[in-house]
């Protein structure tokens, strides 16, 4: 899954190895620590990997994870929000590509019916 949020972008996946272990991946190391932080994990770095920086949580630290992030939206649009805080603002191209290509999609698709 990925999350594109005011606190970071990231991807969460089950661990390979490990039931009820998650893993969110962060491309940059302040948004790993975002998380980290909240439930007082380390972020561990590999630098060969796809997402260079990641964090382990258990099933619950994940629901706890996922609910303050909903728990969080006091903005009725996404990218005015990022807009605001100068660390996470400099995804904001990023995110209206990413906003861009969707629309693009969705027109292709309505074209269909």
């Amino acid at each position: 899954m990925w999350l594109a949020t005011t606190i970071g972008f990231y991807s969460v996946g089950a661990h390979r190895d490990k039931k009820g272990v998650y893993v969110v991946r962060a491309r940059t190391r302040k948004d790993a620590e975002n998380v980290g932080k909240m439930f007082d994990v380390p972020v561990e770095e590999n630098k060969t990997a796809d997402y260079r920086f990641r964090v382990h949580l258990n099933r619950k630290q994940i629901d706890t994870l996922l609910t303050s992030l909903v728990d969080g939206i006091d903005y009725s649009d996404f990218k005015s929000r990022v807009k605001k805080d100068p660390e996470q603002s400099k995804k904001l191209d990023l995110y209206h590509s990413i906003w861009s290509m969707l629309k693009e999609f969705q027109e292709k698709e309505a074209r269909k019916y």
